[in-house]
């Protein structure tokens, strides 16, 4: 965070949830509101507070709807004579806790260059500050129970992570005592190159499990869209995996939202489950997104996720509504998937849905959804040339008051660097540098890979999907990788299923061996491939908050609720639209949150006008008729095309 005292002398000797409107700028006057610190979603925080004013001008723009409170503690930069806490004061957590923000707070306590000091004694000091600590929270009207999270700056050296570990249980015992839980702020490194504090959390069960939640310290640089995850290479996915993390992306970026500028640092906070959904508590288990075709079933997973516009493109929220506003919209035919498998990634990675039209004509329905959710002048992404979207349906999207973007190559594959090129334009490493971080690789000679690939690319920070022509990589894609990934520092590859490992292997000196994951995500099926993806990318236990469930035997409905997952930070899963599918089934049995099911839709029958939800629920997608497709029970990963109604993974 870089809000810590850290002397000259001590450099040396280190070597170094749901949130409701309560109304802008409400007054401490009112009856006490205890601060929501079960926050899910984009925050920030900064040295010191902010005043209502401004606190009021960002609730009302910004994307943020969580806050980092500083609270106190001896090594705390911008304590002042009138706040230990740097203007964090009672009135002030009021003040937020009534217009609606979530909060965590914070102790910047002693540091490593404090605990190894002549004479000093880390139990103590931890006794100390642990106490401390407990007053503060309570001073400033956090309940009790509530996790304050211990700012460690590095260290690096084995005397100091010693006491360090002495001086954190000791402070973990005692704040336990003032009625608080222990969480902790510092960065990860692989133990066995060095210390970290989190690495040696890792490493050290006696202390990790007094810790109730970290906030990962790994910087990022500037997110496109404010996206990141909590993963972390260093922080294993089986450990404060259930709503217990904050990952601090981006440090001292300047921000401004309304009339208010501020230097901030980026989180991404995961200390409860999410509230980006509208879920039926009747059914908390699992929710059904379903239309009576596909793009019935596009529109209303779209209705799920973003509100109506309110036709302000500046805004980021609406009142009342915890649903963030959507910033553009993707744009896709509705007949064929061969330009839409990178589609999944481009939506979640600008912020709004991925809809379904036909070729030659703007589908009503997708029309009116647009109009419903997109402030005027948003842009429209088209996926593929005038034959795949007619020029009749740009300019019907034009007269809806949009712009346009038509991103079309020669081939499925040209197209999909085309979109990846695009979302690279946004991508920066920790220096401001254009950089791609992750390059995902599947076959586009079927679909189930490159669907359950596009939505972890789109939910992961500096991440995008390319394309093989099944075990063979074509010109483009090459190009595209040696761009990226031709450098000993350039992205990492991963190919997804087996054709795309296989084709990888064939790139010789276009990508160095080192940047290449072979053989990590291939599964004996498209449902192991897809569960595999999901552990990667998102952790057996970690980050998600939602996890999507798509026919793994047609490609529109894991297309549109793959965008919507890659929104939401949450995997998409495949399964056999008859029974929940082996793989996918051990995955959810690893992890505990909400299935968000983007379920099969079926074709018009015309004995049923509309559709019945148990024939939707029953009948594929890709069936041309109304009775479900014989499919393979584990068809291969990475397999060639199957015949029309067997296609998928």
């Amino acid at each position: 965070m870089k809000r810590i005292r850290l002397t000259a002398t001590a450099v040396a000797a280190s070597s170094l949830g749901s949130l409701g409107l309560a109304g802008i700028g409400a007054s401490s006057a009112h009856a006490a509101v205890t601060p929501n610190t079960a926050f899910s979603g984009k925050g920030f925080d900064t040295c010191a507070a902010p005043s209502d004013a401004q606190m009021d001008d960002w609730y009302a723009h910004s994307p943020y709807r969580g806050v980092g409170v500083y609270i106190g503690g001896s090594s705390y930069l911008c304590k002042t004579g009138d706040s230990p806490s740097g203007g964090y004061t009672a009135d002030w957590v009021q003040h937020q806790a009534a217009t609606g923000w979530g909060m965590w707070a914070i102790y910047a306590g002693k540091q490593g260059p404090d605990l190894t000091a002549a004479n000093a004694d880390p139990q103590a000091r931890g006794v100390e500050d642990g106490a401390d600590a407990a007053r503060q929270a309570q001073k400033l009207g956090f309940a009790s129970g509530t996790t304050v999270f211990l700012d460690i700056e590095p260290y690096h050296e084995d005397a100091t992570a010693h006491a360090v570990n002495t001086y954190m249980k000791a402070f973990a015992d005692e704040l336990t005592k003032g009625g608080y839980r222990l969480g902790v702020y510092g960065g990860s490194l692989n133990r066995a190159t060095g210390h970290s504090v989190l690495g040696d959390l890792v490493a050290d069960p006696s202390l990790s499990s007094l810790v109730a939640a970290v906030d990962i310290a790994g910087t990022t640089a500037s997110q496109a869209n404010f996206n990141a995850t909590t993963n972390d290479q260093y922080v294993p996915s089986t450990m404060w995996g259930k709503h217990q993390r904050i990952h601090q992306y981006t440090q001292g970026a300047s921000r401004q939202f309304g009339s208010t500028t501020l230097s901030v640092d980026d989180d991404v906070v995961d200390l409860a489950p999410t509230s980006h959904l509208k879920i039926d508590p009747s059914a908390q288990h699992s929710a059904r997104w379903y239309g009576s075709d596909r793009v019935g079933t596009a529109v209303a997973t779209s209705q799920q996720l973003w509100p109506n516009t309110t036709g302000n493109p500046a805004d980021f929220y609406a009142p009342g509504d915890k649903r963030p506003q959507a910033k553009a919209a993707v744009l896709t035919r509705s007949d064929q998937y061969f330009d839409a498998l990178g589609g999944s990634a481009l939506a979640a990675h600008v912020g709004g849905p991925l809809l379904l039209t036909g070729t030659g004509a703007l589908d009503p329905a997708a029309a009116k959804e647009l109009a419903r959710m997109l402030a005027p002048g948003a842009t429209v992404y088209l996926l593929g040339g005038d034959k795949a979207l007619a020029p009749g349906v740009e300019a019907a999207v034009h007269s809806l008051g949009f712009t346009t973007q038509r991103l079309a190559g020669a081939d499925r594959f040209t197209t999909a660097v085309d979109i990846a090129g695009q979302m690279a334009k946004d991508m920066r490493d920790v220096n401001g540098n254009p950089a791609v971080q992750r390059v995902l690789l599947a076959t586009a000679k079927d679909y189930p890979d490159a669907l359950a690939a596009g939505t972890a690319a789109g939910a992961t920070p500096d991440s995008v999907v390319v394309l093989t022509d099944g075990t063979n990589m074509p010109a483009a894609t090459s190009a595209f990788l040696h761009q990226w990934a031709g450098g000993a520092a350039g992205a990492n590859v991963y190919p997804v299923g087996g054709a795309a490992n296989t084709a990888a292997k064939t790139l010789g000196a276009v990508v160095p061996g080192g940047n290449l994951k072979l053989n990590t995500l291939v599964g004996a099926d498209r449902y192991g491939t897809a569960a595999l993806v999901a552990r990667q990318f998102f952790g057996s236990t970690g980050t998600p908050h939602v996890y999507g469930v798509a026919t793994g035997v047609g490609w529109a409905d894991a297309l549109s609720g793959g965008a919507a997952m890659g929104s939401l930070d949450g995997p998409l899963l495949l399964t056999d639209p008859n029974a929940l599918s082996g793989a996918t089934s051990g995955f959810l049995h690893e992890s505990a949150p909400t299935p968000a099911r983007a379920t099969p839709s079926c074709p018009p029958d015309p004995t049923k006008n509309p559709p019945t939800a148990a024939a939707c629920s029953a009948t594929p997608h890709a069936a041309p008729a109304a009775t479900p497709p014989t499919a393979p029970s584990s068809p291969p990963s990475g397999a060639a095309a199957l015949p029309r109604s067997q296609r998928g993974r």
